[in-house]
């Protein structure tokens, strides 16, 4: 049973946003493949999907720009 409560409605409004935006940052296979400068990462990308669609290619600058946020204190 779903709940209609205020609470409720706002959590899934909010997941919604956050859908959106990582649908917005997801670049296709084809065209990170060509313009990449971290081949290697793809590679990866490929080895771990076991056959399957499950991961999402992004940009090289989105990928340095998340390593980043990791790093800093």
């Amino acid at each position: 049973m779903y709940k209609l409560d205020s609470d409720s409605i706002s959590k899934n409004n909010n997941s919604l946003k956050v859908l959106n935006v990582l649908e917005s940052l997801k670049v296709e296979e084809q065209y990170i493949q060509s313009i990449t400068k971290e081949p290697e990462s793809l590679i990866d990308i490929a080895c771990k999907q076991y056959g399957q669609i499950l991961l999402t290619n992004i940009s090289d600058e989105l990928y340095h720009f998340s390593w980043n946020l990791l790093e800093e204190p």
